[in-house]
């Protein structure tokens, strides 16, 4: 087993006024692991076992992908996210060039709505979900609830299989956490059914109420239902 660890720059991982070009230093570091000793009757019967059929095992993949949008922008469109295949959840977020790429006076973790307007996902040139998210973000009240819709969302289905809790208030999703979420399949959630993996050409679309004032990266999570198979002779498959 090797494992590789790449740290993130200082700027990146430091957040501070102050001029001062502080560094981030790992001094010591652990790597703790602990080995099973399975009783030989449990190998036993997993042999006899898999001499019949193989071991399955399901598990979620998220895919990150990561596109640039330059300043003065009103909207944006980004074709074939994941080159033919569909997730069977989407999650979405803007962060700031600046901050993307790390520097002591930005947030990378600070996820802005940049006065954004609508935002939708096209499954083949079809709306998924049917209805796009239409949004407005702003400090009267009335006005404010129009990205309730977006906000609720993030309720209604989870990146895994564990409650869909979230610790983000309505106020704190205006306010550096606007996560934006989309069920692309409607089989996940359902958690007795296992969803197929999907083809098919993905396109996110996005408009802004006011021109982009400075360079944005816009952050897509795909999460991706695979299976892990392993056949009585060791072999591994992953579909």
């Amino acid at each position: 087993v090797k494992i590789k660890l790449w740290p993130n720059s200082s700027e990146f991982c430091l957040v501070s006024d102050d001029p001062q070009k502080w560094r981030l230093i790992v001094t010591d570091a652990y790597f703790e692991a602990c080995m099973v000793e399975v009783n030989p009757a449990v190998i036993k019967a997993h042999n006899e076992v898999m001499l019949r059929t193989p071991a399955i095992y399901p598990y979620q993949d998220v895919e990150v992908k990561v596109k640039s949008l330059a300043s003065g922008n009103f909207n944006f469109s980004w074709d074939n996210i994941f080159q033919g295949r569909i997730p069977s959840c989407l999650t979405a977020f803007f962060v700031s060039a600046r901050a993307y790429a790390g520097t002591y006076d930005t947030n990378p973790l600070y996820m802005d709505h940049f006065n954004l307007s609508s935002l939708t996902t096209q499954v083949d040139s079809q709306d998924v979900p049917s209805k796009p998210l239409t949004l407005k973000f702003s400090s009267d009240l009335i006005e404010s609830e129009q990205y309730l819709s977006a906000y609720l969302r993030l309720f209604e289905t989870s990146l895994t299989n564990h409650d869909n809790n979230t610790d983000i208030e309505a106020d704190d999703f205006k306010s550096g956490f606007s996560i934006f979420r989309f069920q692309l399949n409607a089989a996940d959630e359902n958690k007795t059914v296992f969803p197929l993996l999907k083809g098919g050409q993905l396109k996110l679309e996005g408009r802004f109420e006011t021109a982009l004032q400075e360079p944005v990266c816009v952050i897509v999570l795909g999460t991706f239902h695979r299976i892990l198979e392993i056949d009585r002779f060791r072999g591994v498959t992953v579909t």
